[in-house]
């Protein structure tokens, strides 16, 4: 099993793929999610574009200032896993810019 990490930034309401589908299941032991947005805005992350629910997060920061989740658990552990060979995906509430990254493998 081969560890791997990505990031990025996503800003639109409803699907984002954060990870596209694998062979196996993507098993993932850490995230980030951070905004600078003074919107609440729930951070679900799915098994699948619009698919099961995984993991949600509410963020919402002050004036000015960054918010953000941050989770990690030692591999060989994990915190949440997708279907077999489907995507990760972050839905979002509303419009506002999400940076994220997850580390992750992709196991059976």
């Amino acid at each position: 099993r081969s560890l791997l990490s990505t990031g990025g930034s996503a800003s639109a309401s409803g699907n984002n793929t954060l990870v596209a589908a694998g062979t196996n299941k993507l098993k993932v032991f850490a995230f980030s999610l951070s905004t600078t947005s003074t919107t609440a805005m729930t951070c679900i992350f799915q098994s699948g574009a619009g698919g099961t629910e995984l993991w949600r997060c509410i963020l919402q920061a002050p004036t000015s200032v960054s918010t953000g989740a941050n989770l990690s658990v030692a591999p060989p552990a994990w915190l949440f896993a997708t279907a077999s060979a489907t995507l990760l995906n972050l839905n979002l509430s509303s419009a506002n810019a999400v940076h994220w990254s997850v580390s992750y493998y992709d196991e059976a």
